[in-house]
Parts: C-alpha cells; sequence; structure tokens
C-alpha cells in the first residue's frame, strides 16, 4: 500500500489550486460546451411547463456574483399558493430558469455555490463560474460537511474537469433527493431502540474533551443501521446503548432514518472520520490512547500511523481483539497498568460494547468507545470507499463489493429491516422498547441508583439432584452460565451494581466464580454465615442502612431483568404464582429502611417473611416470565426446555457463538457430523465427538465429553462429566459417574470401570511412590551402559544424542498461578522418530528415579504447547502428573492432535492404577495408534 493511500484516511482535500489550474482555456471551453448542452437537452422537455410556470408565477431574480466578480441576476420564479402552483412548486419550477442563466454564460452545472453581492469570497472561487452542484452542496446534504466550505471549493478547483464535473453532477443528482439541512434540530434523536446525541463533528470533539478533563470514566458509542438492528432484539446491548454518556450516529443510513422520522441529524459522526480530529485533540491535551482490537498486528500498525502523523500523541499500548472471555481480566489490567487516557477497542458490535460496559470502572480510562472496523482501515488491511462513494452515503456499496459473503446479510438484508422499523414507527406502529432509555425516577435518579441488592447464595441444592450435599443451588448450570452468574448479568442490566453475596457452603467455589465482580463492573462485599437456614442476620450491617432501596433475593432462583426493575422501583415483596398451589413467596422483594437493624442474627425464612408481611409492603405477583425456578431436577430439565423461547435466547453472552440450534462457547470443540438437534447449549472445554446425538433441550455446562454414539435428549450434564460411546440418556441430570432419572425419580451409578461414565474433576497431582522410584533406580542401572554407548557413538559420529532436556510445564500452582517447571529428558523432535523414542523412554527412566516424572502419566509440554491448551484443559492437566508412557491418542483431524492427547491424558488420570498400567500396555501393542511424547 503506498503513501498516498494510507493518508486517504486522514486527509481532506486541502490542496489550493493555481490559477493556471482553473484558467486553462482549452478545460474551459470544453466545460462550457458541456453545460450548453446539457442546458439545451434539459430546456427541451421543459420548455412548455416552464412556460406556465412563468404565466403562473412572477420572475425574482437574486443579485449574484459570478465569473471574475462580474454581477448578474439569478432567476428564480414565486410562485403561487394555488393548486397549480403548489404542483409547480413540488416539480422545482421554481428554480427551472436558472437553465438560462447557463445559456448565457453566468452559470454552469457544477461550480463553487453562487454568492450574493457583497458576501466575501475568494479571488481563486470567483475565477470559474458558479454552478448549481458543488461537493459543499453534496456534503450538506448527505451531512458530511465537517469542513469549511472554503476547502472544499479549493479540493473542487484543484480536481476541476470535464470527468470530474460529470461525476460530481451524477453525485448532486442523488444527494438532492435528500432533504436540505435543517435550521433547528433536537439535542437527541431517538430512532427505533436507540437514541442518539444530535452532535455536529466540533461539538463531538469538545464533548470528548470534556470528557476527559473529567473525573469519572465515561462510554461513548457509534451506532449505524446494521446496530440498531441488533439493538432490537439483542436486550443487553440495547441497555448498553442507553446507559453510554455519549451515542454517536455512524453513517448516511441513520441521517435517513432520523428525516423520516422528523427529528434531522447534525451531522454523520462517524468514527473514521472523525478519528483524525481525535487525534489532534488528544495531541493537543497532552492525553494517551491505548489501541485494542483488530488481528494480530493491526493495532500495532495503527499505533505506527498515529506516531507518524502525531509524534506528541503517546500510545499508551496495544493488544490484539481477538481473546476470550477467560483472558478478559488479563486484558482489562494491561490497560490499567498502561495509564492510559483513552481506550479505543475495536472488536466489534456487540462485543465491543458489551465488553466496555462490563469493564468500563476497572478500567483505568476516563474515555472508552467502541469503534468497529476502525483499525483495518486506519491500518491499511482493508481500503476505504473512495471520498465520491463515502460523500454520497453508497460506502457500504463498497464495503459489500469488497467482502459480499461477509456482508451481503447486513446491507441487503439489514438495509430494508431498518428501513421497514424506522417506517413503522413514523406510523405510529412501533415504539421504541421500554428499556431503551433509563427510566426516569421522581427524584430524577436514574434506574438502580440508591438500591442496592443483598443475593442469598445459602440454600444447597435440592436432594433429587446427583450433587454433593452442601452443593449451593447457585452453583447449578442455568443455560449458559450458573444460577448466579445469571443473576448478576440480570442486575447489571437492572443498573444494580452494589451487590452483597452471602454465602455458607463451599464459598470458596463461589468466590472463584464471582471474584470481586470485576468482570461485571459491580462492587461486590462478601458475608460468610454458619447455619444457611439463618442467615439474614447479615441484613443489620451498618452499610445496608445506607442504601435507598434494598433488594434482596435468593439464588436458587433467577428473575428476568423487567422483573428487576419493576421491584427496584418501589419497595414490594415478590409472589410467585403457581398454578398448583396458592401463590407463595419467590424469595425476592424490596425494602426501603424497614426495620432491619431490629432483626436477630439468627432470623429464620418465616421470620423475615412476616416482618416483610408487618411493613405493609405491598405484594407484586410473578409468573413463569419473571421467575425462574431451578430448586429440584424438574425445575432444571424444565429450564433446558425453555431454553429455545426468548427468554432463554437473550441470556446467551455475547463471546458465544449463535447457531441455528442454540448458542455454544468458542472453546468448545463439536465434531462435523455430530447431529445438534435444538435448544442446545454447549459450555467451554465440552467436546462432542462424531456421530454423537445431543439435543433438544440439553446443557453441556463445561468440560463434557459426549462420545461417539452416545444420544443425550432433554439432560442437563454437569461439569468435568464424560459420557463414554454408546449410551442413550434421556429426562436425566447427569454428574460424573452420577445419573438421576427425573421422570422416574430414581438415581443410578454406573460403574467406572467400563468407562461408561467418569467424573473428570481433577484430583491432586502426586509424584511416584517409593516403590516405582525403586523399580526405576533398578531399571537405570540395566540399561545404563546401552544408553551410553548409544550416545558415545552418535557423538563420535558427530550426531546428536537421541534425547534432550528441555523445560516442561508440570502444572500451575493454584495460590500464585505461576507456571511450574522441570527439566526432563524427552525425544528430539523428528520425522522418523520412533526408533529415537525407544533411547528417549530409556533415558526418562532417570527422571523417574529422581521423583520428576511417573511410569504412567500425562505427556510433557514444552511452554507453547501448554498455552495450545484451552484453559480448562490447561486446569485439569495442572493436577496430573507428567509420565513416561502414555495412554494412546488419535485423532482424525490433525489441527485437534494436541486436543486429543489432552483428552488422552485425562482419561488416563481418572484410572485406577491398575487400569493405567492395562492402558498403556494396550496402546504399546498399537504402536501406530500411539502419539509420540
Amino acid at each position: 500500500m503506498n503513501t498516498r493511500t494510507k493518508s486517504n484516511w486522514l486527509n481532506e482535500d486541502t490542496s489550493s489550486p493555481s490559477l493556471e489550474a482553473v484558467g486553462d482555456l482549452g478545460g474551459q471551453a470544453l466545460l462550457r460546451a458541456l453545460d450548453v448542452m446539457l442546458a439545451g437537452l434539459a430546456l427541451l422537455p421543459l420548455a412548455l411547463p416552464l412556460a406556465l410556470a412563468a404565466g403562473v408565477g412572477a420572475k425574482r431574480p437574486q443579485a449574484m456574483q459570478g465569473r471574475g466578480g462580474a454581477g448578474f441576476e439569478r432567476l428564480t420564479l414565486e410562485l403561487p399558493d394555488s393548486r397549480v402552483g403548489r404542483a409547480l412548486k413540488a416539480l422545482g419550477a421554481a428554480r427551472w430558469p436558472v437553465l438560462l442563466n447557463i445559456l448565457r454564460g453566468q452559470m454552469a452545472f457544477v461550480g463553487p455555490r453562487p454568492r450574493p453581492v457583497g458576501e466575501s469570497v475568494a479571488s481563486a472561487t470567483l475565477a470559474v463560474r458558479p454552478g448549481l452542484v458543488n461537493p459543499w452542496f453534496i456534503r450538506r446534504r448527505t451531512a458530511v460537511d465537517f469542513d469549511s466550505e472554503a476547502q472544499a471549493d479549493a479540493g473542487y478547483l484543484a480536481s476541476r474537469g470535464a470527468r470530474h464535473d460529470l461525476g460530481l453532477l451524477m453525485r448532486g443528482a442523488l444527494a438532492s433527493l435528500l432533504p436540505p439541512p435543517a435550521a433547528s434540530t433536537p439535542g437527541r434523536v431517538q430512532v427505533c431502540d436507540v437514541a442518539f446525541d444530535n452532535l455536529g463533528m466540533g461539538e463531538a470533539i469538545v464533548r470528548l474533551r470534556d470528557m476527559l478533563d473529567g473525573t469519572t470514566a465515561q462510554q461513548v458509542s457509534f451506532v449505524n443501521p446494521a446496530c440498531v438492528n441488533i439493538a432490537a432484539t439483542h436486550r443487553g446491548y440495547r441497555r448498553v446503548l442507553a446507559r453510554c454518556s455519549l451515542v454517536l450516529p455512524d453513517g448516511i443510513g441513520i441521517k435517513i432514518g432520523g428525516d423520516l422520522l422528523g427529528t434531522p441529524l447534525k451531522q454523520n459522526v462517524n468514527g473514521t472520520d472523525l478519528f483524525p480530529r481525535l487525534c489532534e485533540m488528544l495531541q493537543a491535551q497532552r492525553a494517551s490512547l491505548f489501541l485494542l482490537g483488530g488481528q494480530a498486528g493491526v493495532a500495532e500498525s495503527v499505533a505506527t500511523q498515529i506516531s507518524s502523523r502525531w509524534p506528541e500523541l503517546r500510545i499508551a499500548g496495544t493488544h490484539h481483539g481477538y481473546f476470550g472471555v477467560a483472558e478478559e481480566g488479563a486484558v482489562v489490567e494491561q490497560v490499567r497498568a498502561s495509564r492510559a487516557d483513552m481506550l479505543l477497542v475495536a472488536r466489534g458490535v456487540p462485543a465491543q460494547d458489551l465488553f466496555i460496559d462490563r469493564h468500563l470502572p476497572l478500567l483505568g480510562v476516563k474515555v472508552a468507545m467502541g469503534v468497529g472496523g476502525l483499525f483495518d482501515f486506519v491500518s491499511g488491511r482493508i481500503p476505504r470507499a473512495p471520498k465520491w462513494m463515502r460523500e454520497t452515503g453508497f460506502e457500504w456499496v463498497y464495503r459489500l463489493l469488497q467482502e459480499p459473503g461477509r456482508m451481503w446479510r447486513r446491507y441487503l438484508l439489514g438495509n430494508p429491516t431498518f428501513l421497514a422499523r424506522v417506517g413503522l414507527q413514523r406510523l405510529g406502529l412501533r415504539r421504541p422498547a421500554a428499556d431503551a432509555v433509563p427510566q426516569a425516577r421522581p427524584d430524577g435518579a436514574r434506574d438502580g441508583t440508591g438500591v442496592r441488592a443483598v443475593i442469598f447464595a445459602t440454600r444447597r441444592a435440592a436432594a433429587d439432584l446427583p450433587v454433593p450435599a452442601d452443593t449451593p443451588a447457585a452453583l447449578l448450570p442455568m443455560g449458559c452460565q450458573t444460577i448466579i452468574e445469571q443473576v448478576m448479568d440480570h442486575l447489571l442490566h437492572a443498573a444494580i451494581t452494589d451487590v452483597d453475596i452471602v454465602a455458607s457452603d463451599r464459598p470458596e467455589a463461589l468466590r472463584a466464580l464471582l471474584g470481586d465482580g470485576s468482570r461485571w463492573g459491580m462492587r461486590l462485599r462478601w458475608h460468610l454465615v454458619a447455619d444457611p437456614a439463618r442467615p439474614y442476620g447479615v441484613l443489620r450491617s451498618p452499610h445496608l442502612q445506607h442504601a435507598r432501596q434494598l433488594l434482596i433475593g435468593h439464588a436458587d432462583s433467577c428473575p428476568c431483568v423487567d422483573a428487576l426493575m419493576r421491584l427496584s422501583q418501589a419497595p414490594a415483596w415478590a409472589l410467585y404464582a403457581d398454578c398448583n398451589r396458592e401463590p407463595y413467596w419467590s424469595g425476592w422483594a424490596s425494602l426501603a429502611r424497614v426495620r432491619l437493624a431490629e432483626l436477630p442474627a439468627d432470623t429464620a425464612i418465616d421470620e423475615l417473611v412476616r416482618s416483610l408481611g408487618d411493613a405493609a409492603l405491598p405484594p407484586v405477583l410473578w409468573d413463569d416470565q419473571d421467575l425462574t425456578l431451578l430448586n429440584s431436577g424438574e425445575d432444571q430439565l424444565q429450564a433446558a426446555i425453555a431454553l429455545g423461547d426468548e427468554k432463554g435466547s437473550v441470556d446467551v453472552p455475547a463471546s458465544w457463538v449463535k447457531t441455528r440450534w442454540g448458542a455454544m462457547s468458542p472453546q468448545a470443540r463439536i465434531h462435523p457430523q455430530a447431529r445438534i438437534t435444538g435448544p442446545v447449549r454447549i459450555g467451554p472445554g465440552c467436546i462432542v465427538d462424531r456421530n454423537a446425538e445431543v439435543g433438544p433441550a440439553v446443557v453441556l455446562s463445561r468440560n463434557v465429553w459426549v462420545s461417539s454414539g452416545t444420544c443425550v435428549s432433554n439432560c442437563v450434564v454437569l461439569p468435568d462429566s464424560y459420557l463414554g460411546a454408546g449410551l442413550e440418556l434421556a429426562h436425566a441430570i447427569v454428574n460424573g459417574p452420577l445419573v438421576r432419572h427425573v421422570s422416574l425419580g430414581v438415581q443410578t451409578t454406573l460403574p467406572a470401570a467400563d468407562a461408561l461414565l467418569l467424573d473428570l474433576k481433577p484430583g491432586a497431582a502426586s509424584g511416584p511412590a517409593a516403590v516405582p522410584r525403586l523399580l526405576a533406580g533398578f531399571a537405570w542401572l540395566i540399561v545404563a551402559p546401552a544408553l551410553a554407548t548409544r550416545a558415545a557413538t552418535r557423538r563420535w559420529a558427530g550426531r546428536p544424542a537421541d534425547w534432550r532436556t528441555m523445560m516442561v510445564v508440570t502444572g500451575r500452582d493454584e495460590a500464585s498461578q505461576e507456571l511450574r517447571l522441570s527439566e526432563l529428558r524427552c525425544a528430539r523432535p523428528r520425522d522418523d522418530a520412533s526408533g529415537a523414542n525407544v533411547w528417549a523412554l530409556m533415558a526418562g527412566i532417570l527422571d523417574v528415579a529422581a521423583g520428576r516424572r511417573c511410569w504412567f502419566g500425562a505427556r510433557p509440554r514444552g511452554h507453547s504447547q501448554w498455552y495450545a491448551l484451552q484453559p480448562e484443559w490447561q486446569k485439569i492437566l495442572s493436577r496430573t502428573p507428567i509420565g513416561l508412557l502414555h495412554a494412546p491418542a488419535w485423532s482424525d483431524d490433525r489441527y485437534q492432535r494436541e486436543e486429543a492427547c489432552a483428552a488422552a491424558d485425562i482419561y488416563l488420570a481418572v484410572q485406577p492404577p491398575r487400569r493405567r498400567a492395562l492402558t498403556v500396555l494396550r496402546g504399546l501393542m498399537s504402536p501406530r495408534k500411539m502419539l509420540s511424547n
């Protein structure tokens, strides 16, 4: 890409024409002949209508400055307010007489705007005839008039010519279909479900500068028609936009939508045109910038472009945008450590906006802005549309031609959908979503402000679930996440960010899952109680007395966002309407400083309900649409069935991949020959093998392996479960070897001897015992002479030894999260490694004797091999000892070789010692299926 192409996204037409260029006689004559020809052709069909208009209306000449400053009268008509006059006015007859000015040589079809007599104008502009169409006219109609008219005229004069003017004339004809700029515009424009800040480019820069001078972190988003379509169906994204400090229109489609709704926009403040002006402002403010997004190397290329143009603008850091949810914490920490003032995130919509909203309080920046595909344009990876296409609103056509396979749905289907939504809104048949704009409270506070939530994660899982008796119900799966994670998501969308978590059983598991709340941008306070049946004494905590309103709930059920928003608006307690019995307390209520301080520390649930009733709280009746119950096996299966409805489809994390049958984590693997029937949710670390049948109504929570030929339907599979080949599971909840058949009301345990059902939860890693080490010592004494002879022979021949000493990863320390490393003897990588591996195995016996590895265990992995594994595999293998001999592993796809080896290592780790030896011996007898170490 040459320098000129790279700088096109930065520079406007600022070249100044010379008088020689604009005064070229040959060019002037050609343009004059073109004007005469076009004016004559236009007057042929307009002669009779023009005569009629002249007879009906009155002439209204306007004194204008012509070429060289000479004055002339621009001819227009003033038509009467009659039926004929209004019809002629609608046809544009008032401006038809200007064709006579063109024939007389006073004006041209294309040229600078005609100036009235007395208006100051540059001498170079007066060197040519004024025209009907010019770049400034087009930019004004398409709302991209960011610079001055003088700059637009200078750019036109520098490129003036017959071909250029014809192109401008055609573009002007298209732009004339758009309404002229409005004299007055509203401050906010509501287009479908998105409210825009109606600002000009200069005003947007001033707002951003004020944000940098502020004390709080603020989010900025750009929204185009595709984003409006997403917001119509994505409730989380819609609410993020409602919480943004600044929402700017991006694209001609939003301008057209605003015009159709009668609320015109000032300018099309798109991110690509704002970027160079933003960099100039940041450089003047001595502010710093962090670039996050794009493919590997793209952000660095953007940083190079910025440094070459604005050398005083400090780039605080860069990072690519291809990272998962598990890596978000590390990325956020990198941004915070950079101490940047502004963050640009280019990860696509809605992922970038959800990421900013989730982590905004922790990023440490004043402004975080989602910029879509900006980095690709700036770096030159994707060329931007020519300027004439951008000015006329046809940049989308250029993008469609660039990537038709990826963009056809957005533009060919998305644009008509957007216009249809705008049309329905214009006709009054469609209203913006109720949660598109935060509801205003009487005191002016936004929903959720001053509301604090207390979530009790103390209720245990039901007895009919195949889990340990002390398992909190909050850890049970609900679609794509656990119940407590879904509750946190819904609280965030209800704008409640101060949360107290009350735990009793397994607090370490809950703490590991939720952390400090930074994943949601929340502030968490933890409480530990001894008796899970009487946890309500924490409501007497002094810090809860300062909350304007207190929302309490239990994490064995999950209300929808709308229900939470209704409950947080006024004190009430929610009753659940069950068709089988009278309405009863759902476990959720909203309190307004009732006598919480007077509650005894051993308050039981019935006493709390009585206290709520004594406080005269009005009841709110919830139904199945408002609350999801998960306190029994039947509830779990009903929730899995409900994944296909609208409520289940909106709770998919932004990082997951939505499919026609449901959703899956990007860290899951599904064989192309597996059969999936929705609704299905497949969590991170899950593997679905060939010919497996999954669905409908199935939840594979995390680290679940479904083997070949296994059929699973109407089931919930809890984490770290292995389903062997040929099983048929229906209407069941599976947890390792335990299966709860909900429809039959029985629970079975399958023996692990046949590897039908296994518990893949990692156990504690252990080194070789004394007896295996002693056996390794004797074996070393036997093979040492042969190894020494082999090593000496290869050294004398000038060839390296068959093995090498390399640093391998043996796991990760749970406390410090540092990698554990060890030096082991491993085979050298080579094509004909079968013979060399035998000598390497013999050399590895010394590692077993030294206690650095076991006889049977996982394969040794270097740093690159370790980090190539999914985080879930890393966690399991951290507790699996490194072995000298390994379980057989094979894969039909060579790209899944490492995952197949990891799965084989985990399978070996859960076997009893005798079974491990038999598994490895079977692999040694089938060397074609063995993967080398």
